[in-house]
């Protein structure tokens, strides 16, 4: 059963002054800001620019023992790592936009990192991984990886697919909702970071894809494949599909 992490709060102490520093400053996306009149808050949530799974929950304290964790969630500890594809592009961003910077800039063996603090003190690490631990441009994903080669080109009957599934450690493709196929189509041919999706093509009245994901413990690359029957796709969706067929 595929899980993910969602939401990690983070504690505030005024949601426009975290908007400010979140969206305004390290340039993330505003994915929601709703009032929730019977618990008298807003649900207030931003997220990293290209991310796809795992939000920042904005959540304002509500009593004085959550004030006390405001800036200081992990005790003084590093609380969340930002990765990048490009470190002096953001680094120099943050700085001329005024972003603290309580550690300098170093190159170790898994990448080069940089220690920021938020508006209210927590710390952040803001990292490109290493060539090695995550693909890079210079490194082309397909190239890189057997199975992405594989599986980005054009199949041409069922085999390929079964043995790529093999690799990957996947039993089967996993059937998923149209909006979940919609959602992860939209990335196909947008290769970020930490996430990559190729289109694979139809077979038996349905549409395939791979959906490959990097661990941020391992920083290795874990693929599962999705599909959705072509009949429930949304009419202007299923017509924009290339038409890659699998045949027996």
């Amino acid at each position: 059963m595929p899980q993910h992490l969602g939401l990690v709060s983070l504690v505030v102490q005024d949601y426009d002054d975290a908007l400010d520093f979140y969206v305004q400053k390290l340039g993330f996306r505003l994915v929601e800001d709703t009032y929730q009149p019977a618990q008298g808050k807003r649900w207030v949530v931003v997220s990293p620019p290209g991310a796809t799974e795992c939000h920042l929950l904005l959540a304002h304290a509500s009593n004085d023992h959550q004030a006390t964790r405001i800036g200081d969630q992990t005790g003084g500890r590093v609380f969340l790592f930002l990765y990048t594809d490009d470190f002096w592009r953001d680094f120099n961003a943050y700085k001329a936009k005024g972003v603290v910077f309580v550690r300098e800039p170093r190159s170790e063996s898994y990448g080069t990192v940089a220690v920021f603090s938020d508006l209210h003190g927590n710390l952040w690490d803001l990292i490109q991984p290493a060539r090695g631990s995550v693909q890079s441009d210079a490194q082309p994903l397909a190239q890189a990886d057997p199975l992405r080669q594989a599986t980005t080109t054009p199949m041409k009957s069922v085999a390929p697919l079964l043995i790529a599934l093999a690799l990957c450690g996947c039993s089967g493709p996993e059937h998923v909702s149209p909006a979940e196929f919609k959602r992860q189509y939209d990335w196909v041919g947008k290769p970020q970071t930490m996430h990559d999706v190729a289109y694979l093509g139809q077979r038996d009245g349905r549409a395939f894809i791979r959906v490959s994901s990097m661990s941020t413990v391992s920083q290795k690359w874990s693929d599962r494949v999705i599909y959705a029957e072509l009949r429930e796709l949304d009419a202007t969706l299923r017509d924009g599909l290339p038409r890659i067929e699998f045949k027996k």
